[in-house]
């Protein structure tokens, strides 16, 4: 299997890893940062298309610690839920969870549990805050030597086969921590997984994976 350019651009061997070794297309997966494997999931798509009763793939990313409050900081109204980041436009066309809320999550929305919204007091274009934790993904043979924010910017550009921006990239590497705060909208509410996910998750809130990279670069400006 021939190997396609990284998706790392310009990059400057003094302050990164080697290209080769950070993000790589591996054609029906993506190796990051030489340590951590994920599914190409347009590699999967075009392969598979045509297909009887195939519609596609699509890529995910979950977040498994994101905290929501109301935007007067309240404690009591804190919720804990598991973030799914998803392609939602995408979600739709293949025709996944079709009994789901069918909205399509645009740039600073949210999509929260009913239960969420009403323990929380509030409803479909209410703002809200998001904090968001980022873990390091790791491997048994080699820990990742960059930062939360490195790791999450690389595996969402893969999930998505979108290049990576090295100023943006670089940027993120001078920031400690692993977590990001982002004042969100309630673009709206979903009742019931409906098939979108396991119901045993709980609470579960959805952003859109094409966002993700622009909340995180905000961030680190």
């Amino acid at each position: 299997m021939n190997k396609a350019k990284p998706l790392l651009k310009q990059l400057n061997p003094g302050n990164l890893p080697d290209a080769d070794t950070f993000v790589t297309n591996e054609g029906d997966h993506y190796l990051i940062d030489d340590a951590v494997p994920m599914l190409n999931f347009k590699w999967y798509n075009e392969t598979l298309y045509g297909l009887p009763g195939f519609n596609g793939f699509t890529s995910r990313t979950i977040l498994p610690d994101s905290n929501f409050t109301t935007v007067e900081g309240d404690a009591s109204t804190q919720v804990t839920n598991i973030l799914l980041i998803i392609d939602s436009a995408w979600e739709q066309k293949i025709g996944l969870a079709p009994r789901f809320n069918p909205y399509i999550l645009g740039e600073d929305q949210v999509m929260l549990g009913k239960g969420t919204a009403d323990y929380m007091g509030i409803a479909a274009g209410d703002e809200v805050i998001m904090e968001l934790n980022i873990p390091i993904p790791t491997s048994s043979s080699k820990s990742s030597k960059n930062t939360p924010f490195q790791n999450a910017f690389a595996m969402v550009a893969a999930a998505v086969d979108q290049p990576l921006d090295y100023d943006a990239f670089k940027m993120l590497g001078t920031i400690t921590g692993d977590s990001v705060t982002k004042t969100m909208e309630l673009g709206a509410v979903y009742d019931g997984s409906e098939g979108k996910f396991p119901a045993a998750y709980g609470n579960v809130a959805l952003i859109d994976c094409h966002y993700l990279q622009e909340y995180l670069f905000e961030y680190a400006e």
